[in-house]
């Protein structure tokens, strides 16, 4: 059974060809979005050392706001810090990301009784919209779920759980396999939350998980296999 990969040899170099942030965003939340982009979609390799000069110069920004930046990451559980040799992001974990994603179906299963249990129900119309309207992902109905709860705990882990989660969510959502899933589990869902069906809904919520973790160890390997089949980072540990 496959428990934790690592990346240990390069860093993916990344155009950025964006213009100067606007007056209204500080360059701190700037260059937080860019690293956590950067992070999230293992541009930085799993295990791999985040060199704050190299990120300032790609950047355009100095060291200050990277670090503030960095240090808002590991708050978030995004990357880790080893005391005395600075940031790096995380390993791909194959016990947390099926964690995660069991976290992720408790919240959605969370969600629905918050909802469909109180005067919220009234805003079933409105997440079903939302969700219709959206890709086909189904991360647009539970997310929709979790912003119609109005709980703002609530949404601030369940979007960190969804940044933690990205790398393999892609694969897992571009592959023939979930995007059959995910397509029955669009449908099912929408259907039970018109009919405001709250035991079937969670049925639904907890059977697809189980699709996804049965999924997760194949999502891995494919996006490592990826991961070492792209061309020589051009910055190396220590550069």
């Amino acid at each position: 059974m496959l428990h934790r990969l690592s990346w240990t040899k390069g860093f993916c170099a990344v155009s950025f060809s964006d213009g100067p942030a606007p007056l209204t965003i500080k360059v701190v939340d700037r260059v937080y979005a860019s690293l956590k982009h950067l992070v999230i979609t293992y541009d930085i390799r799993p295990g791999q050392q985040i060199p704050i000069e190299d990120i300032s110069v790609r950047l355009n920004a100095s060291v200050t706001p990277v670090r503030e930046a960095l240090n808002r990451l590991l708050n978030d559980g995004l990357i880790v810090r080893k005391s005395g040799r600075g940031f790096y992001n995380r390993d791909i974990d194959l016990k947390e990301l099926t964690d995660l994603f069991q976290l992720r179906g408790s919240l959605a299963i969370s969600a629905c009784h918050f909802v469909l249990r109180s005067d919220l129900c009234q805003q079933i119309p409105l997440v079903v919209a939302q969700a219709s309207a959206a890709d086909d992902h189904q991360i647009p109905i539970c997310a929709a779920l979790v912003q119609a709860t109005g709980n703002r705990e609530m949404q601030r882990i369940y979007q960190i759980i969804l940044d933690k989660i990205h790398f393999v969510w892609k694969i897992y959502a571009a592959s023939a396999r979930g995007k059959e899933q995910i397509g029955a589990y669009r449908a099912d869902l929408l259907r039970l939350l018109q009919q405001q069906d709250l035991m079937r809904c969670i049925d639904v919520i907890d059977h697809n998980i189980k699709q996804q973790s049965a999924a997760l160890e194949d999502c891995v390997l494919q996006g490592l296999g990826v991961l070492f089949s792209q061309s020589q980072p051009l910055l190396q540990n220590g550069s």
